[in-house]
């Protein structure tokens, strides 16, 4: 996920894959996110862990009748939270939101799949850009919160800078909450680890 493409792959690094598949015509979008050493350095699993907390969350809430608007500001006010904790973001909770979550989450918490990865359909925003369209049973979309701690942001611990976590899974509504599709892709710190090892 970046333009050039043409980066060496250095031991500290973390790799990010979003994968789109197919299955009998229908679309699906996974990322996740790896260090390619066998473990996370400590700044990169705590910025990891602050978005799968966020993922979880947001996760949590899907049921009929939510929105993408809704589940947004579940994940944001978590990822605010984190980043607060460890001190690349100061202030209010509220305060972080209007101030820095629109430069570390700079995307939106998910789109809906179908035929298409991107699948066309009406997400209903508000003035504020919060989609309102209400969840229905048989609905399938993704939910995929982010933090990108850009090199450029010279405001941030040095050890922080050029960390970027996303971590997405394909979720259906159904008529009482929600069935994770992906479910079964590896997630968790110590999932990952072991695997990197």
């Amino acid at each position: 996920h970046y333009t050039d493409n043409d980066m060496k792959i250095k031991n500290d690094s973390l790799i990010l894959i979003d994968a789109g598949g197919e299955y009998q015509n229908y679309a699906t979008d996974i990322t996740r996110c790896f260090p390619i050493a066998s473990a996370f350095s400590i700044e990169q699993k705590e910025i990891y862990q602050i978005v799968l907390n966020a993922e979880k969350k947001a996760i949590k809430a899907v049921k009929p009748g939510k929105t993408f608007g809704e589940l947004y500001l579940l994940a944001a006010k978590e990822m605010a939270k984190g980043l607060k904790e460890v001190k690349l973001a100061k202030g209010s909770i509220e305060s972080i939101l209007k101030k820095d979550m629109k430069k570390f989450f700079p995307h939106g918490l998910g789109h809906w799949l179908g035929i298409d990865v991107h699948d066309p359909a009406n997400y209903e925003y508000n003035e504020k850009r919060l989609s309102q369209r209400k969840f229905k049973a048989g609905m399938v979309f993704t939910i995929e919160p982010g933090l990108y701690l850009n090199n450029a942001f010279k405001d941030i611990p040095k050890e922080y800078r050029g960390i970027g976590v996303r971590i997405e899974d394909n979720i259906l509504v159904t008529n009482k909450g929600y069935e994770n599709l992906t479910i079964d892709c590896p997630k968790e710190i110590k999932e990952i680890e072991s695997l990197r090892s």
